[in-house]
C-alpha cells in the first residue's frame, strides 16, 4: 500500500492511502450518488449535458467516506497514535481537519483527473 504523509498546522502527522481501492471508490461514489436520481429526459438540449442535483448532505457524506477510507493513521502532537483516526480527525482543531480534508481531496480528484484523461 502506497502511503503518503502530511502534518497539519498543529503537528499533528496523518498518514493516507495514495489511492482508493476499486471497491472503496464505488463505496464512495454510491455514498454521493446513491439516494439522487437521474431523469432521461434531463438531457439540457443546449449543452446536451445531464442535468443533475445532488444534495448537499450527499456531498458531505463522499467526503467523509472518501477520507475513512484512505486515512491510514493519525500520531497526535504528544507523539501518541490515535486509536481511531477517522474519530481523530474528527476531534482535531478545525485547521487541521481542514487540511487532511484537503489532502483527500487531492487524492479522489486526482483519481478522477486519470479516468477523465484516458
Amino acid at each position: 500500500m502506497d502511503t503518503l504523509t502530511l502534518t497539519t498546522p498543529s503537528n499533528y502527522v496523518v498518514t493516507l492511502k495514495k489511492a482508493l481501492s476499486y471497491r472503496h471508490k464505488l463505496d464512495v461514489q454510491e455514498s454521493l450518488l446513491g439516494n439522487n436520481s437521474i431523469k432521461l429526459d434531463a438531457v439540457n438540449p443546449d449543452t446536451k449535458k445531464m442535468d443533475m442535483e445532488v444534495a448537499i448532505k450527499d456531498l458531505f457524506a463522499y467526503r467523509r467516506k472518501a477520507m475513512e477510507y484512505l486515512v491510514v493513521s493519525v500520531t497526535n502532537p504528544d507523539g501518541s497514535q490515535a486509536d481511531n483516526a477517522f474519530e481523530a480527525i474528527l476531534d482535531m482543531p478545525e485547521d487541521d481537519g481542514e487540511a487532511v480534508a484537503a489532502k483527500v481531496a487531492e487524492v479522489t480528484d486526482r483519481a478522477k483527473k486519470s479516468q477523465t484523461s484516458s
